[in-house]
């Protein structure tokens, strides 16, 4: 075969495989994304869970894997997961704070920013608070407030306090729910000027005097102020709307239902909500500030491959050999949402470009790591198993093809 010939058989068969991918119609993803669910390995080790994907008008495709233990309307606490809604609230209450000013930010880079560097190194997880031990704040007394949380003893010999600050790790990644706990108590402006034209005032955004958990109350006033920013129909109560805190930290508090959580991504999604322009801004590597991986739960290479970018609130599924690009903030009892907005350069998706949507739901309370990722025993983290079976779901979808 000369060469001319070669290269008009090549380009046939990029054309066939084009026009074979984009026919894929949308019934034959939601099969293959159901039966990767309820099969491919990664899916079945994890079952049972609930499992959704959806664009910004509604789900698409959902279902039960491994039977009826978790449905959309099971409330479960969802961990990390919640630090995607805190960094959410942060950018709408600070909006509305310019707003009030009639203030036009403009960000380090000349441009207008959703939120300004003082606050992106708290949800970046760079501000050197990285004390906090969540023990201090998950067994608590009725009347804790967010401030209290975030001044507790730690009993920590190196640092004594949950808001202890290490000035040699500012701009350093440490993950750790330090930093969003200072952040809502208003921490972040208690050096700044007063001058409410340069810098917010704390109570424009400061939960530190709200209540993480009344039980005496059927009201949860610090679930209320973050679900009413954010525009979601939820309550207090228990039921399909559930939303509130079991413990008041911003980091990981949440207990809530994939009903709630996904209008909380579909608001992303569809343009309602401000996180939306932080997605994937401000990235920072999760290499911690000694240099080693002991301070993030993604598992290290050569465990498995994975080096991800952190963004204000949420990760970014970056790692060169097996990242898409997508947004995720899974917690470490297996709730894992996510948002995928478009191929990246070289990406085969079978023509798909729509953004989209997806939550695995479990709420796992044994196999617990003993840190934040356990490198001895990988099967045993509950957040990063729920991540392998969500991204193959959404890999299924956007290719048209099951999973093994």
């Amino acid at each position: 075969m000369n060469r001319n010939a070669y290269h008009v058989v090549v380009v046939l068969a990029l054309l066939f495989a084009s026009a074979f991918a984009s026919g894929i119609t949308i019934d034959q993803r939601k099969a293959v994304a159901t039966s990767t669910a309820n099969g491919a390995q990664a899916c079945v080790n994890i079952q049972p869970f609930y499992w959704e994907l959806g664009e910004s008008t509604g789900v698409v495709v959902n279902g039960m894997s491994g039977g009826n233990t978790y449905l959309q309307t099971t409330p479960m606490n969802i961990a990390s997961a919640t630090k995607w809604m805190y960094a959410a609230y942060v950018a709408e209450k600070l909006a509305q704070y310019y707003a009030y000013y009639d203030i036009s930010y403009v960000g380090t880079a000349g441009g207008p920013e959703p939120v300004p560097s003082s606050d992106v190194q708290f949800l970046t997880m760079t501000s050197g608070y990285h004390s906090l031990v969540n023990s201090t704040c998950e067994q608590v007394v009725p009347s804790q407030t967010v401030k209290a949380c975030a001044g507790a003893p730690n009993g920590e010999a190196d640092s004594g306090y949950n808001n202890y600050f290490t000035a040699d790790d500012v701009g350093h990644f440490w993950y750790n729910g330090g930093h969003f706990q200072v952040h809502a108590t208003g921490g972040q402006y208690a050096s700044t000027p007063a001058d409410p034209t340069i810098y917010p005032p704390p109570f424009m955004v400061s939960l530190g005097s709200l209540y993480g958990w009344q039980p005496t109350i059927d009201t949860d006033e610090l679930g209320t102020a973050i679900t009413t920013v954010l525009g979601l129909t939820a309550t207090t109560d228990p039921g399909a709307n559930e939303f509130r805190f079991t413990n008041p930290m911003l980091a990981g508090g949440v207990k809530t239902t994939s009903i709630v959580y996904g209008q909380f991504l579909r608001k992303i999604l569809d343009g309602s909500l401000r996180i939306g322009k932080l997605l994937g801004t401000h990235a920072v590597s999760d290499v911690c500030a000694d240099g080693s991986y002991d301070c993030t739960p993604i598992p290290p290479p050569p465990v498995a491959n994975e080096v991800w970018h952190y963004s204000p609130g949420h990760w970014v599924e970056d790692a060169p050999a097996v990242g898409d690009g997508a947004f995720s903030s899974g917690g470490a009892h297996g709730y894992y949402p996510w948002i995928w907005l478009q191929p990246r350069p070289g990406d085969m998706y079978g023509g798909w470009t729509t953004p989209i949507y997806g939550i695995v739901a479990r709420d796992e309370a044994t196999l617990v790591p003993t840190g934040p990722f356990d490198v001895a025993n990988p099967d045993e983290s509950i957040g990063w198993t729920s991540v392998l079976c969500g991204r193959e779901i959404r890999h299924a979808f956007l290719t048209g093809v099951q999973q093994p």
